[in-house]
């Protein structure tokens, strides 16, 4: 199924320390969103999970699929991915140059990585290895910086962490607005958005602020994850007083669109 070539390492991510930590500190939520967004009836013979990161998002698909691929352009993500899911297979690949056969999937998955791909290239890949009929679905996992019950929480990750670490450009296009603007093999669906609810633990959550791509662009930049660390721990404390862990708002928002005929 596979073709031959592969990729280099992605921009973001590419650090073993930091794909160990992203591995350890995402909240594997993935189902969830998967389970709200699919048919009912949906039974693939071959799933693939373009820019599967470290497995997250591919460990669900075997609910959907005996046959589950997985590729990447970081062999450092990919390495966790393996001992993730050791019964997927994986390609280290980008997602605008899949290493698949034409029409050899019924889904093709993509979660928090649409923003970061060449999306008209990787959306023509995406209609050439979906047979006739098969689905394409880009979901984004958003941690929008609201802790239950502590308004105080949203002030501070509005106006400190992101004053601090603010998002790296991305392209923000959504799946629809993409193939709005005609053309292709692919056809918008619908999206569906999904409400849910994290508990971090402070250690956790510093973790996961770390795994994202804002740090990441200052650790690019030159700071070091130590003094990051340190920076977030202190600046955490006060919000978790002693509790073991606190509840966050957590969401999903998926786009699903069809290859036709």
């Amino acid at each position: 199924m596979t073709r031959s070539g592969t990729s280099p390492e992605m921009r973001y991510f590419g650090r073993e320390g930091m794909a160990a930590r992203y591995a350890a500190s995402r909240p594997p939520v993935h189902a969830e969103v998967l389970r709200a967004a699919l048919p009912e009836d949906l039974a693939p013979r071959a799933a693939l999970d373009a820019g599967c990161g470290t497995g997250h998002s591919t460990a669900p698909l075997a609910a959907w699929s005996d046959a589950v691929f997985g590729c990447d352009a970081s062999t450092v993500m990919l390495a966790q991915a393996c001992s993730r899911v050791p019964t997927a297979r994986f390609a280290a690949a980008r997602a605008e140059a899949l290493p698949f056969a034409a029409g050899c999937f019924e889904l093709v998955t993509t979660c928090m990585a649409f923003h970061w791909f060449d999306q008209e290239r990787f959306l023509a890949e995406a209609a050439r290895v979906l047979e006739p009929g098969g689905l394409l679905v880009a979901y984004n996992l958003v941690f929008p910086g609201r802790l239950v019950g502590d308004a105080a929480f949203s002030r501070w990750f509005g106006g400190v962490y992101l004053e601090r670490f603010p998002t790296p450009d991305r392209d923000r296009t959504s799946l629809g607005r993409r193939l709005s603007k005609g053309g292709g093999m692919l056809c918008f669906e619908r999206r569906v958005d999904v409400e849910l609810q994290v508990d971090f633990t402070a250690r956790g959550l510093r973790d996961y602020l770390t795994s994202q791509s804002n740090v990441e662009a200052a650790l690019r930049a030159g700071a070091r994850i130590e003094e990051v660390d340190a920076w977030l721990d202190g600046e955490l404390a006060a919000f978790f007083d002693g509790a073991a862990a606190r509840a966050f708002a957590y969401e999903g928002r998926a786009e699903l669109a069809r290859r036709v005929s």
